[in-house]
């Protein structure tokens, strides 16, 4: 997984965490939000619980966010989606468009 350098991190979200995601722990209500560069969704949502798990090893995921609590996560990727949609930029090109932000 390739972390964002312009990654959000959820206010309550410390550099113990991030510690913990460089050695793959799992944590319990800790939340990343993803672009699957290779895959069809927009934004993914993922429990770090979850993403270290075998059937997301070969995904192409950029970490853009980290926070506690999966309500928070769908918060910024509303507020991305928000942000975007005041540019007057056609939807079709959200994707490239986040990677290349992002990236």
């Amino acid at each position: 997984m390739e972390y964002s350098k312009k990654m959000q991190l959820g206010d309550d979200i410390d550099t113990s965490v991030i510690d913990a995601m460089d050695k793959e722990l799992r944590m319990l209500d800790i939340f990343y939000v993803v672009i699957d560069k290779k895959g069809d969704n927009l934004f993914e949502i993922i429990e770090s619980v979850e993403i270290y798990k075998p059937m997301y090893k070969d995904k192409k995921y950029l970490l853009i966010g980290v926070f506690s609590g999966k309500s928070k996560a769908v918060k910024y990727i509303l507020h991305l989606l928000e942000k975007y949609l005041e540019t007057g930029r056609d939807m079709k090109r959200a994707k490239s468009y986040f990677v290349l932000h992002f990236s």
